[in-house]
């Protein structure tokens, strides 16, 4: 295949786990590819422009997930925290998480790659699936704001 990986650090010690994953790749690999986004204190949407670029996300950090969900791009939570898990639940995908501690998440994981090398369609067909999670979204954020406004006004705060 023809896949490149990108490591999108969020914070410094990001750093070692990215350290950590290409001491398990073969050089060869992680000499090509293999990219690290920086990370610039202060500058944090550059690192999140990267999203863009990627076809899934397999993220961490609480960021990386609503990141890629709100940029549109299939994301595979894996779940260290439970609100990072309580978001996909929040959001009708609870299929598109494996918490790490699971006994099945290397499974999972292998799966996951699997279906993206071996199906064309696969991020297109998630992709899709996202569309109407964000929209969803975008009807609740309406009616929140709506709401939000009208008491602002009751409070004559506005």
């Amino acid at each position: 295949t023809n896949y490149n990986i990108y490591l999108l650090p969020h914070i410094q010690s990001d750093y070692i786990a990215i350290l950590d994953i290409l001491k398990l790749i073969k050089n060869e690999y992680a000499r090509t590819r293999i990219s690290i986004a920086p990370l610039i204190q202060g500058q944090e949407l550059k690192t999140f422009r990267c999203y863009k670029d990627c076809e899934m996300i397999f993220g961490m950090r609480f960021h990386a997930n609503v990141c890629s969900m709100s940029l549109g791009v299939p994301s595979l939570g894996l779940i260290t925290y439970p609100k990072h898990g309580n978001l996909y639940d929040e959001l009708g995908i609870p299929d598109r998480k494996i918490e790490i501690d699971n006994p099945t998440f290397f499974d999972r994981l292998e799966q996951e790659l699997s279906n993206i090398i071996k199906n064309n369609r696969y991020c297109d067909m998630l992709n899709e699936s996202y569309h109407e999670v964000r929209e969803h979204v975008l009807i609740e954020k309406s009616s929140v704001y709506s709401e939000l406004k009208c008491w602002l006004n009751e409070k004559k705060i506005i």
